[in-house]
């Protein structure tokens, strides 16, 4: 089928195709989305003014979205959920955590409604619902966005001319490699099973082209992140917690002001889930993405950063900077600094015997600032060193066969 409902027939020389036609906003029944007073979550974007009294219904991932970004703008929020959890898909102590933050903004949220009835006219719209005691209830707004989730994009394709079906919910069942029942023919993305995340389409996207290039790719969808771009951000990846304890798994829990949870193998170590709610989750969640691509365990995170020894708002503040000139150190030291007799662990030991004082009780800023003294001291020693045997042709001076091109440090 085109865009005008036609049927077309095209032959091509690649007989390997792929169906990608994404998901469409779900609708709810009898309710018309005239995108001015009623929206889907599309029609949101295109709204000309902060309305003064906004509903949501459905504690969607865009429906949190969209009501964070108008009620920033000045409306006052008020969200309908059907399910009794709110985010009811995040860990248990993320979903209490935002219910409160958002609360605290000012936006009000109603769990295990019941819609009974929407009506519109030309100016706002009227919501009569059930509260969760089973009361009649009636919410008057100046728009509603209805953010119930979406579906593929499936219907009208003419999938059944090709042998092709979907099942009840409207998805193209498909196998680990993304290949339909039918020869070489993939489906990717928000037609097929798993979150509809466009990262998540991407690398299906990929995947497909590498196994028709004979390669052979695997995607590990527990590694995949999501990320609510609310205020603040909510991201996680892995398993939740209430999840892991209905297949019986035995956890071990570290939490950080209640915001950052990371769930990990009581036996193993192996990180199990990491589940942030902050102003930068969508940065933190990055790091907590490739721990859980190579497997790390919980000690691997805590040992990568030297955050778990510094004590003070000084090093705090510049440790980042400092790791920069340490990873230069251990991992860009020339054979001319190590015939100057240069050791390449000089910094690491200076920190250490520095990190009791620092770590105790007693340590103060005078000793903080020596310990970050004593190392840039050393950074700045290691620099000259270089810098006088590049002047004096220390390259030259390396055995045949074992020179590096100019300005390499490996």
């Amino acid at each position: 089928m085109n865009g005008d409902g036609k049927s077309e027939t095209r032959t091509g020389r690649n007989p390997h195709r792929a169906v990608a036609t994404g998901s469409k906003a779900r609708h709810l029944p009898n309710v018309p989305a005239d995108n001015k007073i009623v929206s889907d979550n599309e029609g949101t974007l295109a709204f000309d003014a902060a309305p003064k009294k906004l509903a949501v219904i459905g504690a969607s991932v865009i429906g949190l979205e969209r009501v964070s970004v108008w009620r920033r703008l000045g409306s006052k929020g008020t969200i309908l959920e059907a399910l009794p959890d709110f985010l009811g898909t995040t860990d248990s102590s993320l979903q209490k955590e935002a219910a409160k933050l958002f609360k605290k903004q000012g936006l009000t949220i109603h769990l295990g409604v019941k819609i009974d009835n929407v009506k519109a006219t030309d100016k706002s719209v009227s919501i009569s619902y059930k509260d969760r005691d089973g009361n009649a209830q009636t919410l008057d707004a100046d728009r509603l966005i209805v953010s119930i989730g979406r579906v593929p994009n499936t219907d009208n394709l003419g999938l059944d001319s090709i042998g092709l079906a979907t099942d009840e919910r409207g998805f193209i069942p498909v196998d680990g490699h993304c290949a339909t029942n039918v020869p070489n023919v993939y489906a990717i993305g928000n037609v097929v099973r798993g979150p509809m995340l466009p990262h998540k389409a991407e690398d299906e996207g990929v995947l497909v082209a590498e196994i028709i290039d004979g390669q052979k790719p695997h995607i590990d969808y527990n590694c995949i992140p999501w990320v609510i771009y609310t205020h603040p951000e909510i991201a996680w990846i892995g398993q939740t917690e209430q999840a892991l304890k209905a297949e019986g798994r035995a956890i071990g829990i570290g939490e950080t002001d209640g915001f950052i949870k990371v769930i990990v193998d009581a036996q193993t170590d192996e990180i199990l889930g990491v589940h942030i709610i902050s102003a930068n989750a969508s940065d933190l969640i990055a790091e907590a993405v490739v721990a859980m691509e190579f497997k790390a365990a919980s000690e691997d995170i805590g040992r990568r950063s030297l955050a778990a020894i510094r004590r003070r708002h000084y090093v705090h503040r510049n440790m980042p900077r400092l790791r920069m000139r340490l990873q230069f150190l251990q991992h860009g030291e020339t054979r001319a600094v190590r015939q100057a007799d240069i050791e390449q662990n000089g910094a690491r030991r200076a920190f250490l015997r520095h990190a009791p004082r620092i770590c105790g009780r007693a340590a103060d800023d005078a000793a903080i600032l020596q310990f970050v003294r004593e190392i840039e001291q050393h950074l700045r020693e290691v620099r000259l060193v270089l810098d006088h045997q590049a002047r004096d042709g220390a390259r030259a001076r390396l055995p045949r066969g074992r020179r590096r091109s100019r300005g390499s440090l490996r």
